[in-house]
């Protein structure tokens, strides 16, 4: 899903989930890698990453009421690697991040903003959780 393309959701219908028009970390990074001389299967490791973890998408929507720790997980799941695409991009482009209108650092502040929207208690943990690539913190429950 693309990060500028807002909730990706299909006319705002829940459930109704539109293909991944692009990569949530912006179609420069391979372009700054190689500009950097850097060789890596960043890209498409994130790429299969976010693919898989979209995939699960129609499942998630359709989970009861009562599945909400898997809803809440996921969320977390995804909170986790959207963050983690935005650092890949900001490590690719180097100190060109920095720059006001570079795509790594719109990326890296949509993350942020992406983290906290309407972000309830156990999102927040699951985030944590999903950010320490562990299981739940079960002192929390």
């Amino acid at each position: 899903m693309s990060v500028s393309s807002g909730h990706g959701l299909r006319g705002g219908l829940p459930g109704a989930i539109a293909p991944i028009p692009s990569a949530p970390w912006g179609a420069g990074m391979g372009e700054s890698l190689r500009r950097r001389q850097i060789t890596h299967s960043i890209e498409a490791q994130l790429a299969a990453q976010t693919l898989a973890l979209f995939s699960q998408t129609p499942d998630m929507v359709a989970l009861p009421v009562d599945a909400y720790g898997h809803k809440v997980a996921f969320r977390g799941q995804a909170i986790a690697l959207m963050n983690t695409c935005a650092q890949a991009a900001v490590i690719a482009s180097s100190g060109a991040a920095n720059a006001l209108n570079h795509p790594a650092r719109r990326v890296q502040g949509e993350a942020v903003v992406f983290s906290v929207s309407g972000q309830s208690t156990d999102s927040a943990i699951a985030s944590l959780d999903s950010l320490m690539k562990r299981q739940p913190d079960k002192t929390t429950a």
